[in-house]
């Protein structure tokens, strides 16, 4: 395969794991690749994407704050990307630019990997961006039906509420305040899932739940991977609820946006790649 350029775009990307997952599974599928980092500021991102027109990069991902910025720039946006309004993968061909989201499909994968069966459980969406919005849609996939929407702007998750009940009309959305999921008394079935930013280097104190009975039993999870364990996952873990970190979802996106890149199915060991990214990441912190 011939060489090609990839690349990851957002702000601020110094702890970005992606070029390390992305130039390890080039290395080991045979592809002569290499994957950069371009921190942008807001008002350089169009000028970004005409250089990837002109030939800068094959592809790149996109992660915060730009997943939802770049849509209106790309010239074709597959129907799942389109219908949360948020991309974090973008193909370069013969001068256009296409985006998908991967986000769903890594962490519908990531999930799979701890839990069998998903549909009996409620699910707790902390969060309201477009991460909110792939992660609701993969577990719609999922056969969930019954979520809570918890936002500190209540505007913005009465939206993400009213855009999934259009997408599945049979599902049970509600809206709710951190304060009242913080009092909410503890279920056996329930699935509690950090979206924010909350927590994520370099400001790891942060939660977006205090200690609470909520996560008794509860599976919880937090698509932050930057710590591994954030205080989050911490205080769920004192509850002796079942803890997924972000790392997984991270590595099925990474692949899923390869095989797009590439147009090829990407062989790969989950475990070794789990291992050398959280090596790297120690050694970073």
């Amino acid at each position: 395969m011939k060489s090609f350029k990839l690349g990851i775009i957002g702000r601020p990307l110094t702890h970005s794991l992606s070029p390390i997952l992305q130039e390890y599974l080039m290395k080991i599928n045979g592809m002569n690749g290499v994957f950069g980092k371009y921190d942008l500021q807001e008002r350089e991102l169009a000028g970004f994407m005409r250089k990837v027109r002109q030939g800068l990069l094959v592809g790149f991902n996109v992660t915060s704050p730009y997943k939802q910025a770049v849509v209106a720039m790309l010239d074709e946006v597959e129907p799942l990307a389109r219908q949360i309004n948020a991309v974090n993968t973008v193909s370069e061909k013969e001068g256009c630019l296409y985006g998908f989201n991967t986000d769903i499909v890594g962490f519908k994968n990531s999930l799979k990997k701890h839990v069998d069966d998903l549909s009996y459980y409620e699910v707790v969406i902390l969060g309201a961006g477009g991460a909110s919005y792939a992660v609701a849609l993969a577990l719609l996939q999922c056969g969930v039906t019954i979520f809570s929407i918890v936002n500190r702007t209540r505007e913005k998750a009465e939206s993400l509420a009213q855009k999934m009940r259009l997408i599945a009309p049979g599902s049970n959305f509600s809206v709710h305040s951190f304060a009242e999921i913080q009092k909410r008394p503890s279920q056996s079935e329930i699935i509690i899932i950090n979206t924010t930013s909350l927590g994520a280097w370099p400001v790891v104190e942060e939660t977006p739940l205090a200690d609470s009975d909520i996560f008794l039993n509860a599976i919880v999870v937090d698509i932050v991977y930057n710590p591994l364990q954030t205080r989050f996952l911490k205080l769920a873990s004192k509850k002796a609820a079942l803890t997924i970190d972000g790392l997984d979802m991270l590595i099925f996106q990474g692949i899923a946006a390869l095989e797009i890149w590439s147009r090829v199915s990407v062989e790969y060991e989950y475990e070794a790649i789990r291992a050398l990214l959280s090596e790297n990441m120690d050694s970073d912190e």
